[in-house]
């Protein structure tokens, strides 16, 4: 599955996750259609424009999309989306975008139609019907991750900015218990988490992670996850690959940089 976020609602997802920046909740957004995506990440897109053309506005409530089911991590339209009559030609429809305002503003989503469309003057209002505008929400995070991210932005349901974070040590699939060990608090915050560069929606942590000393041998860590509590919780992503050693007696340290969480 493709990730339908553009790098600016990626960064915006990151901030409030990581660093210092907050994630309002919006509460219309607009769909839009579109006559290319040249660079659908970067929100290089071009929109219909005249002949009676208008982005179609959508509230961020339950009643607007379904959830994701399965684990798919797609929201859905639980409400036909309609424009305006045409009154001139819009040309081929090839994608859709969210956008955060009625005219201007910023892209969040942008996605593929199943199959273009051409609009021309006269033809009936152009429509999603239910079910059938999806939104997915791929990558490295969690499942409950893209579905919180996913209630935030297009449902009814705040994601609320994190106090702090917790990384776990797993060992072959398993996190860790006893001989000492204790989730490490990584906080958000601008001094904690760097930003992501080039739009990759790579957040690594900016400063060392470090877990207490072992009463006895660990083992060799293989991933890290971040989680929203201290013990149990929800997971957020993971991080796999580490292959750090642990001793009895020192703290087992990640180095700075070494800790990545990828948006989208």
């Amino acid at each position: 599955m493709a990730n339908d976020l553009t790098d600016y609602a990626e960064n915006l997802i990151g901030q409030h996750l990581f660093r210092s920046g907050t994630w309002s909740k919006p509460g219309t957004l607009w769909i839009a259609l579109l006559t290319a995506a040249s660079a659908p990440e970067a929100g290089t897109i071009t929109e219909v424009s005249g002949g009676s053309y208008a982005r179609a506005p959508v509230a961020c409530v339950d009643g607007s999309w379904t959830p994701p089911s399965g684990g798919n991590r797609q929201f859905s339209n639980a409400q036909a989306i309609t424009f305006p009559t045409p009154t001139g030609n819009w040309g081929v429809i090839t994608h859709f975008a969210i956008m955060d305002a009625s005219v201007s503003g910023n892209a969040l989503v942008v996605a593929p139609l199943t199959s273009s469309r051409q609009v021309q003057s006269g033809d009936v209002a152009p429509s999603f019907a239910v079910n059938t505008l999806r939104v997915t929400f791929s990558g490295a995070w969690s499942n409950y991750l893209a579905g919180a991210v996913g209630d935030h932005l297009l449902r009814g349901t705040t994601l609320a900015k994190p106090t702090t974070l917790y990384a776990a040590i797993f060992v072959g699939g398993a996190e860790l218990a006893g001989n000492g060990y204790a989730r490490a608090a990584c906080p958000p915050g601008d001094a904690n988490w760097s930003a992501p560069a080039a739009g990759n929606g790579q957040f690594a942590n900016a400063v060392p992670i470090t877990w207490p000393a072992p009463t006895a041998a660990w083992g060799t860590m293989s991933d890290v996850v971040l989680y929203d509590a201290a013990t149990a919780g929800n997971e957020w992503c993971r991080c796999t690959g580490m292959s750090y050693a642990m001793d009895p007696g020192a703290p087992t340290t990640l180095p700075v940089g070494a800790l990545v969480a990828t948006i989208g």
